[in-house]
């Protein structure tokens, strides 16, 4: 049993460090007012948006690596480096770097389960953040942690 938790931990750990190596190489630092250019402090062109997002594999353990998929279209064409803020219950945002090249599509973005985490229902909510810095829409769904 002990042996399960510290693969799962090291799995997590893994999961955290990879998103932080992104947000390196990407050069995205989240910092800035949401809906602003961190340069300008202005927004340019046209927010990305999301629709039927979903969790797989749902319901999951605590400590599991579960994935966010999301439809999204981006009329800019500008999510080349973009930034994907996670709430679970309405809590503080997670955020995690991401790279696509198309103006349209699936978005996928692994997230690990918080070992603080209870068995329990939680809402999940995504929204993203274009490279001229604006925030889509948010959408959420139910995750059911066992």
């Amino acid at each position: 049993m002990r042996r399960n938790h510290d693969n799962t931990q090291r799995r997590s750990c893994y999961v955290f460090l990879c998103c932080l190596i992104a947000l390196a190489v990407c050069g995205c630092t989240g910092i800035g007012l949401p809906g602003t250019s961190p340069s300008t402090g202005q927004t340019s062109g046209t927010a990305p948006t999301l629709s039927n997002l979903t969790i797989s594999p749902n319901p999951t353990n605590v400590g599991n690596i579960i994935n966010l998929t999301a439809m999204y279209l981006d009329p800019d064409a500008d999510l080349g480096f973009g930034v994907a803020a996670v709430s679970v219950d309405g809590e503080s945002l997670s955020r995690i770097a991401f790279r696509t090249t198309y103006p349209s599509g699936m978005l996928t973005i692994p997230m690990a389960v918080n070992y603080y985490s209870r068995p329990s229902d939680v809402r999940i909510s995504l929204k993203i953040r274009d490279s001229s810095g604006n925030w889509s829409n948010a959408v959420s769904t139910v995750l059911s942690i066992r």
